[in-house]
């Protein structure tokens, strides 16, 4: 299965799905909102995490949760297949770290993101190349062109949260 059709379809529904605003409409949206939603939608823009504390106990605390929660979880079979394949990668402080700030620490949902993680790589790119680094090498001619025609654009330079 290529990624580009995945990847495209998914952008087309998307976009026959999304609102489409002016930039009149847009500003009037902003300044309906109250002070805290626009404080949070400020925060979601330019990527200000929360105020929480990671101090190493509760980071170590939230990762032990994050182990129990992903266990309890039934479909994780690519999950499972990442945790032996590749341990050093997929069972990794840092990687485990990725999904629960991205859930601002909500073990639940962080486990739910990580086993719906491995179960889209495997599906995008096949048990063979699911576990392990990806390079332009992977793609197939229809990958490649989707990602020259400028669908996904990687900056030259950091924002002020650090996105590239």
């Amino acid at each position: 299965m290529s990624v580009t059709n995945n990847a495209l379809g998914s952008l087309t529904n998307w976009l026959q799905c999304a609102p489409a605003f002016g930039y009149n409409e847009l500003k009037n949206e902003i300044l309906n909102l109250s002070p805290e939603d626009r404080l949070s939608a400020l925060r979601d823009v330019y990527g200000i995490a929360d105020d929480t504390e990671e101090t190493p106990e509760f980071l170590r605390s939230k990762l032990e949760e994050l182990n129990e929660k992903i266990s309890e979880i039934e479909e994780s079979e690519a999950c499972e297949m990442a945790s032996f394949i590749c341990p050093q990668y997929a069972d990794s402080p840092e990687f485990r770290l990725l999904f629960l700030r991205a859930e601002s620490f909500d073990v639940e949902k962080a486990a739910k993101r990580m086993v719906k993680y491995w179960d889209r790589k495997v599906q995008l790119f096949g048990s063979d190349r699911a576990f392990r680094a990806l390079s332009m090498l992977d793609f197939d001619k229809e990958d490649t062109v989707a990602l020259e025609k400028g669908g996904l654009q990687i900056l030259p330079t950091r924002d002020e949260a650090g996105r590239a």
